[in-house]
């Protein structure tokens, strides 16, 4: 297994109250082959983590930011190789990742500063361990200071004039091992990352009516069953052809598709918008199957129907996120707070038993009354 994130923390950003916390291993019971991936015989990594939690709870910021935790670790970006650095980071924010590559254990702390209108790196310390040395998943995320290998002062004084203030230290390991698919915007309107013709499997199971999709020249045809000709139209109209869901649901395939032979990462903002619930369920089951995710590639998603978590086998992968009523956004892992996995997650997450899934009460009524006062004039 080339790279794994573990867990991811930021501190000091102001979308989020307090820290922000994703812990990708699995900590509930793990059966051999279930709906995880074995990165060693005491440590597993979730192959889904879903986000789930009602409007403006911070879901797409917490995509973004696992997004932006992978362009530097995994896909080795520099800063201003990021659109949502800057968004998100500034003088005085964390970022701690831990993450498994090549038979080593790493944990990557980064603090961020500015430099002028330029965002840099202020300090990094780079630790790892070998394998070998994690006995048990409590011992996963604990580092001594004789496991440092790099810290940014010492490295770049080595490499003066060859890493820039915006490059992380994390460079000095080997190059990019797995591909990373960001975030999936729910708009999903063009066919841009496509190039030739649409696998038939995607169409069909999309819409039973399509005979060919194909894009040359920044032109896409489209084919229907019993039509002689084709028609023609623009890739930025192609939604004049075909729905929504077929554009949205068709792209998804593709990607996933690349993603699980790579064993990556893909990321995915509503996975529910415009697609039928059995093809969101079937994306899922994608990555929850060992036989067909055979590399452990993970999907990340967030959604705001609680009904969606229903398709995810287990429990310890689920992160409710939170809003109060300051505006600060925070995250509850669902297994910390719900011990049974004999109670249907919707159903707990839509009664607001873990508070902040649902509308309260009164605001529901207040919303309510207001209804009946403004039609009855």
């Amino acid at each position: 297994m080339p790279f794994r994130l573990l867990r991811l923390e930021f501190r000091n950003i102001s979308v989020f109250s307090d820290e922000f916390v994703i812990d990708f291993t699995a900590s509930d019971r793990v059966v051999a082959g279930q709906h995880v991936s074995s990165v060693t015989n005491v440590v597993s990594s979730q192959n889904i983590v879903a986000l789930v939690g009602i409007n403006a709870a911070g879901k797409t910021s917490a995509l973004r930011l696992v997004d932006l935790a992978l362009s530097i670790v995994a896909s080795r970006l520099s800063l201003d190789q990021i659109p949502s650095a800057p968004q998100f980071l500034s003088r005085g924010s964390i970022m701690v990742v831990d993450f498994f590559q090549d038979g080593m254990f790493y944990r990557l702390e980064s603090e961020f500063t500015s430099n002028g209108d330029r965002l840099v790196y202020a300090d990094e310390r780079l630790y790892g361990k070998r394998m070998s040395l994690v006995r048990s998943r409590a011992r996963l995320f604990e580092y001594s200071e004789d496991m440092l290998i790099h810290s940014r002062m010492d490295l770049v004084s080595q490499l003066r004039g060859f890493m820039k203030d915006d490059d992380s230290i994390v460079m000095a390991l080997t190059a990019p091992s797995c591909p990373i698919s960001g975030v999936l915007s729910h708009l999903c309107e063009r066919f841009s990352f496509l190039d030739g013709a649409i696998e038939p499997a995607y169409l069909h199971v999309f819409d039973r009516s399509l005979d060919e999709v194909c894009l040359e020249d920044g032109m896409v045809r489209v084919r229907f069953n019993n039509d002689g000709s084709a028609r023609r139209v623009r890739d930025d109209r192609i939604s004049d052809l075909l729905s929504s869901g077929t554009i949205k649901g068709t792209q998804l395939f593709h990607v996933a598709a690349d993603v699980l032979a790579g064993g990556g990462y893909l990321l995915v903002d509503e996975i529910e918008d415009n697609l039928n619930k059995r093809l969101v369920q079937l994306l899922i089951d994608f990555f929850q199957d060992g036989e067909v995710n055979t590399k452990g590639a993970v999907l990340v998603f967030s959604t705001h129907y609680a009904e969606i978590v229903d398709s995810v086998k287990r429990k310890d992968n689920i992160y409710v996120m939170r809003k109060s009523r300051d505006g600060g956004c925070s995250t509850v892992r669902y297994s910390d707070v719900i011990g049974r996995n004999d109670v249907r997650k919707s159903e707990v997450l839509l009664s607001n038993l873990i508070e902040g899934t649902a509308p309260s009460y009164e605001d529901v009524q207040a919303v309510k009354d207001f209804m009946c006062r403004r039609i009855s004039g």
